[in-house]
């Protein structure tokens, strides 16, 4: 594969409405990259022991105060128009695509020329209060995506989609 220049590194959280569909676009991270740290790697995303198990003293490794440069973010992060929009319509493009469901987070890196490149997409979020998702959220003014309305809003989602139980009339494996 070529390798994206330095750029920025942004991500992307989408929510679906209440429709279903991909139209709330949360305010966007940027994770800081340096020409000496030029892609995050997953040391940067999660702190780990010298044995290289995760560190539960430290266990999200972005912007702790030891922290170095590359592992700072911004959220919500600067972007013009132009990009927000470019951003915008490539997460829901691929939340429709990749047949996501409710929200994903998707990272991008935006090169140089400000052209768009997804780099992973996360169709899977932790909902802790610490989480990136929670934190784009807690970001808006919307009460329906702050802490913990957010998540009982997926839980729900999710619990009207189970299959009902079978009532006393069925007779399995028979008419």
């Amino acid at each position: 594969e070529r390798f994206i220049p330095l750029g920025r590194e942004i991500r992307v959280a989408i929510v679906e409405d209440e429709r279903g569909e991909p139209t709330i676009v949360l305010p966007a991270t940027e994770y800081l990259l340096t020409p000496e740290h030029p892609m995050r790697v997953s040391t940067d995303k999660i702190s780990v022991t010298d044995s290289g198990l995760p560190d539960a003293s430290k266990f999200f490794a972005t912007n702790h105060e030891e922290a170095p440069a590359y592992r700072r973010s911004i959220c919500p992060c600067p972007l013009d128009e132009a990009l927000a929009a470019k951003l915008g319509d490539a997460a829901r493009k691929a939340h429709r695509a990749l047949r996501c469901r409710d929200f994903s987070i998707f990272d991008f890196r935006v090169d140089p020329e400000g052209e768009v490149y997804m780099l992973e997409c996360q169709p899977v979020c932790s909902f802790a209060r610490q989480s990136a998702m929670t934190g784009m959220a807690t970001k808006t003014d919307v009460p329906g995506l702050q802490y913990p309305a957010l998540y009982h809003t997926m839980m729900r989602r999710a619990a009207a989609r189970k299959p009902k139980p079978c009532d006393a009339a069925q007779v399995l494996g028979m008419k």
